[in-house]
């Protein structure tokens, strides 16, 4: 897939994977919009995108938060006017014993690998409807 001029949503993009990955897809030519809860550390990534040759959006975000990513995706529109491609690189890790781990950690930890906003089956978020409608036709 060609990246130049694709609007790519990246979780998780202040470090690791995710950051790697917003460094690759803006030296592709990607415009990024990179997502995680510390501020500080997207916009250093943000910059670092830009000297890469990519256009770049940083949104803190929650990603166990449904309205923290939908605010995401709305961002990511208004932005770009749509949305490419969105890559879950958002971890969250739970230390201790399973059988002595609090049920709400392990949802925490299970809900940043499925944080694309969604309305059910189908495309993660409404910018994408128009175009699943489309390719699923053919």
């Amino acid at each position: 897939m060609k990246l130049k001029k694709r609007v790519v949503v990246i979780t998780g993009a202040s470090s690791g994977i995710g950051r790697a990955t917003a460094l690759a897809c803006a030296r592709r030519g990607a415009h990024v919009v990179l997502a995680a809860r510390s501020a500080r550390e997207l916009d250093r990534v943000a910059q670092q995108c830009e000297r890469r040759g990519g256009r770049a959006l940083a949104v803190p975000t929650d990603v166990t938060d449904p309205g923290s990513v939908t605010a995401l995706a709305a961002a990511a529109t208004a932005r770009f006017g749509r949305i490419d491609v969105w890559a879950n690189a958002a971890g969250v890790g739970v230390l201790g014993r399973f059988d002595q781990t609090p049920p709400v950690n392990c949802a925490a930890s299970s809900t940043s690998t499925s944080s694309a906003p969604s309305t059910g089956p189908g495309p993660p978020c409404p910018s994408c409807a128009g175009r699943a409608k489309a390719s699923s036709s053919t």
